[in-house]
């Protein structure tokens, strides 16, 4: 069964925001010409830029697909893996040395180097590419041959402590991420009367093992950059396509906190019935075809309203960044399947 997102914000818009399946990704009046693709290696053909287990750390290593992948260029996609709880989960002696630390590195899916010899588990699964970690509470797998890719993660294997029991994670620790990205194209909102974000996806397993701690959320997440702002200013526009605690997603705006490396910047998530009908069922096939132009103008207003972006005019707000998939700070295991991802602008 397929489901396509619409939203129910505005009557004179809803007309354009369901797209029939004879369409997808194409125009209301079948004119492609007049849409263009903002996204690059749509169906992951270059390999993944696998991050290291702290946000703030800029290298990554390659995962080529047993070295396949074309050596005269870099991926489009990252893989972000961020959570490295060795630096809140430790125990010292009286002289203040380590007795015990959580080993981080068996968590990670980092491959490796003529420096490094890295820690991620590549292998094969019929006609999927699979790469995992040690503890196993990360598994990705990517078929070039449809574009799908599977992202899942299993935080019992992460939030353990030093006996190897599960300890649900704490106030401003770190937590699980497995998130997809790249850069949005620097597409100044106001330039455009749609943009459409396109996409199809399957939640294949969604097991809460222990509440405490926070929450499952899958979601689509857009840096909004103000172009003409000295200190670079920017806000989250996020689409939540699912979160385990919301039979219907009520959306909001908040500043990001939560732990140290946290932007501060404010976050705007529309509820669900700007977004879609209904509930999100784990097994069932959806699709996403939604103009977000409107959302993105709606998001910018509200952050105004808060406080954010003082010095900003929607003029020069732009995407400038974008990622999807996994943020688990609960204890659980969660799996979802994606494939045609898209970004588009109206020309």
């Amino acid at each position: 069964m397929k489901r396509i997102f619409k939203t129910a914000a505005a009557a004179l818009l809803l007309a354009a925001f369901v797209l029939p399946a004879a369409a997808c990704g194409g125009t209301q009046d079948g004119g492609e010409e007049h849409y263009r693709e903002r996204l690059s290696d749509t169906t992951f053909q270059e390999g993944l830029s696998v991050s290291g287990l702290q946000s703030m750390n800029v290298s990554r290593t390659w995962w080529k697909y047993r070295g396949t992948a074309n050596e005269t260029i870099t991926p489009y996609w990252e893989l972000g893996q961020y959570c490295d709880l060795s630096t809140t989960r430790y125990r010292k002696d009286a002289d203040g040395n380590d007795v015990w630390r959580y080993d981080a590195t068996k968590n990670d899916l980092t491959l490796g180097t003529i420096f490094d010899e890295g820690y991620g588990i590549e292998g094969v699964d019929g006609d999927y590419e699979t790469l995992t970690n040690q503890s196993g509470s990360k598994y990705v797998s990517v078929k070039r041959a449809t574009g799908e890719i599977n992202l899942n993660v299993d935080t019992s294997k992460e939030y353990l402590d030093e006996a190897g029991n599960i300890s649900p994670r704490r106030n401003g620790e770190d937590w699980v991420h497995l998130i997809l990205g790249q850069s949005a194209g620097g597409v100044v909102i106001a330039d455009y009367s749609e943009i459409w974000v396109e996409l199809d996806f399957c939640l294949t397993q969604t097991e809460i093992i222990n509440e405490a701690g926070g929450a499952s959320q899958f979601q689509w997440i857009f840096s909004v950059k103000d172009n003409d702002s000295v200190v670079g200013d920017y806000f989250w526009f996020n689409i939540t396509l699912y979160d385990n605690r919301y039979p219907s997603f009520p959306g909001g705006g908040q500043f990001d906190s939560g732990k140290a490396d946290a932007t501060n910047k404010f976050i705007y998530a529309p509820s669900s019935d700007k977004l879609y009908e209904g509930e999100i069922e784990s097994g069932k096939e959806y699709k996403v075809r939604l103009n977000i132009r409107p959302l993105l103008e709606e998001a910018f207003s509200i952050a105004k309203g808060k406080g954010a972006l003082e010095q900003s005019q929607f003029t020069s707000m732009a995407l400038n960044s974008l990622n999807i998939g996994w943020e688990v700070t609960h204890v659980a295991r969660m799996g979802v399947k994606i494939s045609h991802i898209s970004l588009k602008t109206k020309e």
